[in-house]
């Protein structure tokens, strides 16, 4: 998987785990509804750590804490060089 979609799958879960709705997040992040549609379906081509730490902020959480689930293991995540995808 890429990293924005084990972003989008980690955003999801934690959502679910707090009880936090989509716009609840939105209004939590400040980031617009149409922005967050394109985090959670993937659609971004990168995320910015502002954006990362405006979520983790959100859920009560650290950096560390959102990455460290096994969704970012190099093993299980594609990481893209020159746009062509390499399966570490």
């Amino acid at each position: 998987m890429t990293l924005i979609e084990a972003i989008a799958i980690k955003t999801k879960n934690l959502m679910q785990e707090k009880n936090i709705s989509q716009q609840m997040l939105e209004t939590k992040t400040n980031i617009s509804h149409y922005s967050m549609n394109k985090i959670l379906k993937c659609k971004y081509k990168d995320i910015d750590i502002v954006t990362m730490l405006k979520l983790c902020n959100a859920f009560g959480i650290t950096i560390n804490e959102f990455l460290n689930d096994d969704l970012f293991t190099m093993s299980n995540l594609q990481i893209t060089n020159n746009n062509q995808h390499i399966n570490r």
